[in-house]
């Protein structure tokens, strides 16, 4: 991962909500539309509102209307005995056993995922308050993505 100065060294000009909206919408995001993001914020440069900005970028191109989905995986609730990047010490797996919390939807932090998704699945009620009746994330507790639906989306089985 760059520094914040490497960052800063590559960009010729940084990236705000209205230039990601506007590249956005060159790429095919319209109003309505329906988007899966997988994101990587040093990929777009230095952005100006940093994760902040590409969710609201995001939610200006979809509009009111419009589903943004975005993955929120929690890898590391999976048993001790099996991690290998990195392995924990034999001892310490039966502790991890007994004391790691269990999932939850609205509190546990995803893992890799970086963070423009850690963010949309933590600031949900912020960046969807006013925006859909129909919004989450799936309670899967290794595989979840975190649903923005829009008023009238139909997601039947989902």
């Amino acid at each position: 991962m760059p520094t914040e100065q490497e960052l800063i060294s590559r960009t010729p000009q940084p990236a705000t909500r209205a230039s990601l909206a506007r590249q956005m919408r060159e790429n095919g995001l319209t109003l309505g539309g329906t988007v899966l993001v997988h994101s990587s914020l040093s990929s777009l440069g230095w952005v100006a509102g940093g994760p902040v900005a590409v969710i609201q970028a995001l939610l200006d191109c979809v509009g009111p209307q419009g589903t943004i989905v975005m993955p929120t995986h929690s890898g590391d609730l999976t048993d001790p005995a099996d991690w290998r990047s990195p392995p924990v010490p034999a001892d310490w797996v039966q502790i991890l056993r007994n004391e790691m919390p269990a999932y939850d939807p609205q509190t546990t932090p995803t893992r890799n995922m970086g963070a423009v998704a850690e963010l949309f699945r933590a600031c949900r009620k912020h960046f969807w308050r006013q925006l859909s009746p129909s919004q989450g994330r799936y309670f899967h507790a290794l595989l979840t993505f975190a649903v923005r639906r829009g008023a009238q989306a139909n997601h039947s089985g989902h």
